[in-house]
């Protein structure tokens, strides 16, 4: 740290003196010059000295410790800044995986679905034709009208999976929507049911979701990264909840804003915590569990980026509610 003292002082004088301070970090970051002035009467020298002396210490340290705070704050917006950067690259880097694999996975499930509509049509040809041809000698066959319908049911079976596998891929795609423009008009509940069905493990036999959807219109947004914030939510909402309990989404339109509402029956957040949890790196997790940046990405991808508002209210041992609101129409200047 720098302190420069008292611009043109002589000890002993009357006047008006201005005293400045500047920090400087590890990194060679200045912080902006600080500055108190003060006005001395005249006093004998040896009093006018000491009460200099003492009010240059004085008033040196409170301005040096200004100066600290303001580097310390700075240095703090740009861990900020880059926890946010690597989140991000991670993210897009997720997207771009989750695209790949959506698109290698669709042709095999679709060539698979289309071999079992085949097998389903070769499987009743050659029944009808056993029964029409030779119905006597199908009577005698013993075990191939049974072994006919077990591949049948497989075959079913088979189709039933290649259906859930499809959907999975297709909400997969709709999750990124890399083949889309980034910012367009979308259906909120399109991506809320997405992310819906890909966290189905996560909710798993224990949790249930309830849905009460209003009539909401198509709203100007990135569907892709808003739907992060579903997942991150969702996630959270699961997490709080440690044995069973419920999920419970909302959504409506009010004064041309869409209104997204997400409950859970979980443990709740203690009410000292509440007005930090979007801070970045604060974690109720524990050490080694969470990094803090989840509810920190959602304030940043709802207010800053989509120019809405995200709140929060939340009883201990009853749950939490969180509630988002953005605008539904937004202009090229990106006024509500």
């Amino acid at each position: 740290m720098m302190v420069s003292s008292g611009h043109g002082w002589i000890p002993g004088e009357s006047g008006k003196y201005t005293f400045e301070v500047q920090a400087i970090d590890r990194d060679l970051n200045y912080s902006e010059p600080a500055s108190i002035s003060i006005t001395i009467s005249s006093l004998p020298f040896y009093q006018a000295g000491i009460f200099l002396m003492m009010l240059t210490i004085v008033g040196g340290t409170s301005l040096l410790a200004v100066a600290v705070l303001a580097v310390q704050r700075r240095r703090s917006s740009r861990a900020k800044e880059e926890a946010e950067r690597v989140q991000s690259a991670k993210m897009e880097s997720l997207r771009q995986l989750v695209a790949g694999v959506a698109h290698r996975v669709n042709s095999p499930i679709g060539a698979i679905s289309s071999n079992s509509d085949i097998i389903s049509r070769a499987i009743s040809k050659i029944k009808g034709t056993m029964a029409e041809e030779h119905p006597q000698e199908t009577k005698g066959i013993g075990q191939l009208p049974d072994t006919l319908g077990l591949l049948e049911r497989m075959n079913r079976e088979n189709q039933t999976a290649s259906e859930i596998i499809a959907k999975i891929v297709d909400n997969l795609r709709r999750f990124v929507r890399l083949d889309e423009a980034e910012w367009q008009y979308a259906d909120i509940h399109e991506g809320i049911d997405s992310v819906l069905v890909l966290m189905e493990p996560e909710f798993s036999d224990r949790i249930r979701v309830a849905k009460d959807y209003g009539d909401i219109p198509r709203t100007y947004c990135s569907p892709s990264i808003l739907n992060q914030v579903f997942v991150i939510m969702l996630k959270n909402a699961c997490e709080a909840i440690e044995d069973e309990g419920e999920i419970h989404i909302r959504t409506s339109y009010q004064g041309k804003h869409v209104r997204i509402e997400i409950s859970d029956t979980g443990r709740g957040i203690p009410a000292e915590d509440i007005d930090r949890i979007f801070d970045p790196g604060f974690t109720t997790k524990g050490v080694g569990v969470g990094v803090g940046l989840g509810l920190s990405i959602c304030y940043k991808i709802i207010v800053d980026e989509h120019k809405g508002n995200i709140e929060v209210s939340s009883q201990p041992g009853v749950g939490t509610t969180f509630v988002i609101t953005i605008p539904q129409y937004r202009n090229p200047e990106g006024k509500a």
